[in-house]
């Protein structure tokens, strides 16, 4: 339920109590009310009858005798009003100083003989008559309740009471039921923020509702995993930054200390025949060379790093696979290797060819770089929607299943040893060179190829990855999405 919901319940619930409590002392009045009202009726209808004989003398109404001297001797209860009026209304006695000193003869008629309750007085009203049947005069006797006072009072009193007493209970259960869904939460809440502002990342609030607070509450769980999540990339960033500057900084000593030796070997040793002068220079240009790749790999990892938009247009698939394979031929020759090129392609598709054909290179560069002499190297390009040829292994095929959205499928299989588990998992990881790459003398690069290769990939919303085929070599894959 949400807190504005809530709230307005329970203020609902304060207005509705008062209220029935208000409607419960007004019936426990009724009731005593009606219990009493038989015996208060009886006992002035006996105080009517007491003196009904003394009021009817006509004597008191033509004036023969004194309205003292016949009343000379009753006792009066200090209750009853008596009031006397002759026919025309007007008042002729009345033990009240207040009434009327005259009323209406449609007044004066209504109601005679008939005890009328009005309140907590009882009146009876009676016309009086001579020995002719002639009205002399009228009288009218009005007797207040006894209790009625008192059981107002009490009632009132109880019913106050008893509306202070449902409003004090409500109040307390409210003002619990409000610490349990306002104020411990909210006290939960502030709580966890001082402690994660303090630097405590345990902090979890584990507060399960549907209100506003409960919404607090995940949000600022989600916050905290979120905060905590970029504190571990930055972290993660950072180890990554301080990685690739010692990387690069030990990679720059190498080259840069053998160019330093030999030009040192160049200036100082005068009988150094042409033969080694042109050995030291190819060694320090190559050195250069080196030096070249590396930064400008360096300077393409940062610019893919960023928000860099790749440069697209549309190219026709077969034409383009037939491209980006050209001249690989000659180099497997150069290392006496083996190549077989297949391509079957159909469709249109987006790409950066700059960027596309730094893919290939690198992949392919990788797969004749790891394979032996008189070894062989497959190069593939096929539809998704085409059936792979025989040499792309079953393991392959099964890997390949996941991608259903029309595209193809760039493959180069190469005969060499097996990339390890542990090789697998970290190769398109930036600066990660197997421990046989690391070895071989010929090998160039700060392994960032391959970590350029799938930067690039990601931003043609492509992929790319690697099959091991059990005793036998391994298979790169490269999926690219056909154009719309």
């Amino acid at each position: 339920m949400k807190l504005k919901h809530y709230l307005t319940i329970s203020h609902l619930m304060v207005l509705i109590t008062t209220i029935v409590c208000m409607i419960i002392g007004v019936e426990i009045s009724s009731l005593y009310n009606i219990r009493t009202k038989v015996k208060d009726d009886l006992s002035a209808r006996m105080e009517f009858v007491k003196y009904t004989d003394i009021l009817s003398n006509t004597a008191l109404y033509n004036g023969t005798e004194s309205i003292a001297g016949v009343l000379n001797g009753v006792e009066l209860n200090k209750e009853v009003v008596i009031t006397l009026y002759n026919p025309k209304g007007i008042t002729i006695y009345s033990s009240d100083p207040t009434n009327e000193k005259r009323i209406s003869i449609d007044k004066l008629y209504y109601e005679l003989n008939e005890v009328t309750y009005q309140y907590n007085i009882y009146t009876l009203k009676k016309p009086v008559f001579d020995s002719e049947s002639n009205i002399v005069g009228f009288y009218q006797m009005s007797i207040e309740r006894e209790n009625i006072k008192e059981v107002i009072q009490k009632n009132t009193f109880i019913t106050i009471i008893l509306l202070c007493l449902c409003i004090v209970l409500m109040f307390i259960a409210l003002m619990r039921h409000l610490n349990r869904r306002l104020s411990k939460p909210l006290y939960e809440v502030t709580s966890s923020m001082n402690e994660y502002a303090k630097g405590n990342a345990d902090v979890y609030i584990n507060y399960q509702s549907n209100d506003e607070i409960g919404e607090l509450c995940r949000h600022f769980n989600a916050m905290k995993e979120e905060i905590e999540q970029n504190k571990r990339v930055v972290e993660e960033e950072q180890k990554a930054k301080e990685y690739m500057i010692a990387t690069i900084s030990h990679d720059l000593k190498t080259p840069l200390t053998s160019i330093r030796a030999y030009a040192e070997m160049l200036k100082l040793a005068d009988g150094i025949n042409e033969v080694k002068k042109q050995e030291y220079l190819e060694t320090i240009l190559g050195k250069c060379d080196y030096m070249r790749d590396m930064l400008d790999d360096l300077l393409t990892y940062n610019l893919l790093s960023m928000n860099y938009q790749l440069v697209c247009v549309e190219v026709e698939g077969e034409e383009f696979c037939e491209m980006l394979y050209s001249g690989v031929e000659g180099t497997c020759e150069q290392k006496n290797i083996q190549v077989e090129t297949q391509i079957e392609v159909s469709g249109n598709y987006n790409v950066d060819v700059k960027y596309m054909t730094r893919v290939v290179d690198n992949i392919v560069s990788n797969a004749i770089r790891h394979t032996q002499e008189g070894k062989r190297i497959w190069l593939g390009a096929f539809s998704t929607d085409m059936s792979l040829p025989s040499w792309v292994d079953t393991a392959c095929k099964e890997a390949l299943e996941k991608y259903k959205e029309p595209g193809l499928f760039l493959i180069v299989k190469n005969e060499g040893n097996v990339i390890s588990e542990r090789d697998k998992e970290n190769l398109f990881k930036p600066f990660y060179q197997g421990d046989e790459a690391r070895c071989k003398k010929e090998h160039k690069g700060v392994g960032l190829g391959l970590s350029i290769s799938k930067m690039i990939m990601e931003k043609h919303k492509g992929a790319i990855e690697v099959v091991p085929i059990k005793d036998f070599g391994n298979i790169m894959v490269c999926y690219l999405k056909r154009a719309s």
